[in-house]
């Protein structure tokens, strides 16, 4: 089982200068690649010639995506440089538009008037009661004016302008106003109601009797409104069908993504490269892919340039993956560096189970975790925490805070509190060294493996001896000679200045064990939080079992675990981080190396239909 993060591999594909952005996007599709563009080609594509054509699509887009066809767009199947196929493309929506422009004209005049209709229908039910003539008010026309006004919520008007007359109505939030007067007065009103966010209603001439009349003439405009807006939407359909709209908009799309996330890549009369990183470290993936697009293709891993920093991989099983999301809180280890993420699928459990010990808690914790983690990869943790919640259940013979319903495999912690304090101090203990020692196998990577010996070694058997002395006074000894085992190293490994940079040694030396003496008394606080967590739940169970009524001590019992899971399971989560990253990563984890970014792949697949 290797610790060491894996160096990504270089990698080169050389298909058909015709293909390369579907190339690109069967690579994408894979979430395994990091696109770098080689320096070592004169003509490259993403020339500025094909940003100009795209912030032509980028126009016609705003104007007509909503009538484009969103779904099933595809590549064209027919061979052409990137520059044919977006001019191709861009034609053909010119040609569409040119069809299309009285339809879409037409159907947003109908759909304005639709609105409008819905509005005064609105106003209309409000009218029913009301003894309006509209077939009076249209006889008049010449003579005064009619106006209607939608206001978003009741406005704090007490009167309006002279020489109107004005029938107010509210229907939900909405303010309703029907102005009758001269065209003066009219728009005086509509500017003392424009700070309300008012709209003027655009009122049709053919309303004619009363409101119920006018009421029945409105919805039978708005259906035959309705019945002609569908038959040009299917008309306007049909033109996209014609036109193979999602053929060329896969194209354009397609290209429009390739130039803005992959860049300029290199090509020649006939070829074109795509390379970068790769954490497909067995190789066979990206071939896969290549393959499964349907897509003729060369896929070598030469060595890598050297210029390049080379990314990381942190290449673990399944069951540690979740885990590697402590280590990324700092960064991505580096190449001599330790990943962690197989150690913390072991410790990270044990030190929040250890605190949340409880069987019935931990079982929600895991079904929680179990049921999320497919969606969010990093619930994973919650899973495997959930399980050793349980564990340690048994371990104290805690149920949802019962201490009555299970024999406690080791002892209970309310009843014997100290036992529970000590063993985490232990514990933490052995994860220091664990990390101290993880920092030697970093030495040894790095070629430093001689001044670790040196300089840090002797730290590790002096803690050990100070740790020694609570049971055998001769550990004293140990510790001298660790002691000075210690100076010597750093007297060996200065170069100039020996004597000085041996007390500043010193000083060091003093700063890190005091570190490392505070480090572990600070894992008290695991016992102490198992004890919190039991305590709190036995307060709640106890608080349960002097109520009488069945109801209510259910109720309590529900509302106190909810309590004690959200609220402890906040804080050990926090406890169980703070330790990792405080306690045991400062010991040798630095975070200097670079992880691996993946090219984003599009948001459709363009090449599925070209699969199909």
């Amino acid at each position: 089982m290797s610790l060491r993060p894996k160096p990504a591999r270089w990698f080169e594909v050389l298909v058909d200068r015709n293909e390369i952005s579907n190339a690109a996007e069967a690579l994408a599709h894979t979430g395994l690649v990091e696109i770098v563009a080689r320096q070592d080609s004169k003509e490259q594509v993403g020339a500025p010639e094909l940003q100009e054509k795209l912030q032509e699509f980028t126009r016609l887009s705003q104007r007509y995506s909503h009538y484009w066809p969103q779904h099933d767009l595809h590549v064209s199947g027919t061979a052409g440089t990137a520059d044919a196929r977006l001019g191709q493309a861009i034609q053909r929506i010119n040609s569409w538009r040119f069809d299309a422009d009285p339809l879409i004209t037409r159907i947003e005049s109908l759909q304005s008037e639709f609105k409008e209709l819905e509005l005064i229908t609105e106003w209309l039910q409000e009218l029913q009661q009301s003894q309006i003539d509209f077939s009076l008010v249209g006889k008049q026309r010449g003579i005064i004016a009619e106006r209607l006004f939608m206001v978003p919520e009741k406005i704090p008007m007490t009167h309006y302008p002279h020489s109107l007359l004005v029938k107010e109505v509210m229907h939900g939030d909405k303010l309703y106003l029907y102005a009758l007067g001269p065209q003066r007065q009219l728009d005086q009103l509509k500017s003392n109601l424009q700070p309300f966010k008012s709209k003027t209603v655009s009122l049709p001439t053919w309303m004619q009797g009363n409101s119920n009349d006018t009421l029945s003439a409105v919805r039978n405009r708005s259906d035959k409104i309705t019945t002609e807006l569908e038959k040009h939407t299917a008309s306007l359909h049909a033109l996209c069908d014609s036109w193979n709209m999602c053929e060329a908009l896969g194209d354009l799309m397609q290209l429009q993504w390739f130039i803005g996330n992959v860049g300029d890549q290199a090509v020649s009369q006939n070829f074109a490269w795509l390379s970068g990183w790769t954490s497909d470290i067995d190789g066979r993936k990206l071939e896969d892919a290549m393959q499964s697009a349907g897509i003729k293709g060369l896929v070598s891993y030469p060595p890598p340039p050297v210029e390049r920093e080379r990314p990381l991989v942190m290449d673990n099983p399944v069951w540690a993956k979740p885990f590697e999301v402590f280590a990324s809180l700092l960064g991505t280890p580096g190449a001599n560096e330790a990943d962690p993420a197989k150690l913390l699928a072991l410790i990270v459990p044990l030190i929040f189970g250890y605190m949340f010990g409880d069987v019935g808690h931990g079982l929600l914790l895991a079904a929680a975790g179990w049921y999320f983690h497919k969606r969010w990869p990093a619930l994973g943790v919650l899973f495997a925490c959930g399980i050793s919640a349980m564990i340690f259940g048994f371990v104290f013979g805690s149920v949802f805070g019962n201490e009555h319903l299970l024999t406690p495999l080791w002892t209970n912690p309310v009843e014997q509190p100290l036992p529970v304090l000590m063993v985490p101090l232990a514990g933490g203990a052995v994860l220091l060294l664990l990390g101290m020692l993880m920092n030697s196998i970093e030495a040894w990577w790095a070629g430093q493996f001689r001044n670790w010996l040196l300089c840090e070694a002797p730290i590790v058997l002096m803690y050990l001896s100070i740790i020694a002395l609570f049971f055998n006074s001769s550990a004293l000894l140990v510790l001298v000679l660790a002691l000075g085992w210690y100076l010597l190293g750093n007297f060996f490994v200065s170069q100039e200045e020996r004597l000085k940079n041996m007390l500043l040694s010193l000083g060091a030396l003093l700063e890190v064990m005091f570190q490392l003496v505070v480090n572990t008394v600070s894992f008290i606080r695991v016992g102490a939080f198992a004890l919190a967590h039991a305590g709190l739940s036995l307060a709640f169970v106890t608080m349960a079992d002097s109520i009488d009524s069945v109801f209510f001590k259910v109720f309590v019992l529900i509302l106190g675990n909810a309590i004690v899971i959200l609220l402890e399971g906040l804080v050990v989560s926090i406890q169980t981080t703070r330790l990792v990253l405080f306690e045991f990563f400062i010991r040798f984890l630095r975070a200097e190396g670079r992880t691996l970014r993946p090219l984003k792949a599009p948001d459709h697949e363009f090449l599925k239909r070209r699969k199909e």
